[in-house]
């Protein structure tokens, strides 16, 4: 785990969040659809929150925020 690489050092971690992936269908990653109400950002955000070596986050890429599907 990526946290654990940091741990003891003085590096600050921010975690990429993929918004492009989004209602994009996929059988391998269905908790990116709308229909679910997306709930792998809100696990990635928990996560996040869980590890105190995570600082943030980073939304890649940002220009999806103004795409209807993250609206």
């Amino acid at each position: 785990m990526v946290a654990e690489t940091v741990k003891q050092t003085k590096t600050k971690l921010y975690i990429r969040m993929a918004l492009y992936k989004v209602s994009t269908p996929s059988n391998v990653e269905p908790d990116w659809s709308i229909e679910g109400r997306v709930p792998e950002i809100t696990q990635q955000l928990d996560l996040n929150d869980s590890l105190p070596e995570v600082k943030g986050c980073v939304l890649f890429r940002h220009l999806f925020l103004k795409e209807s599907q993250t609206q």
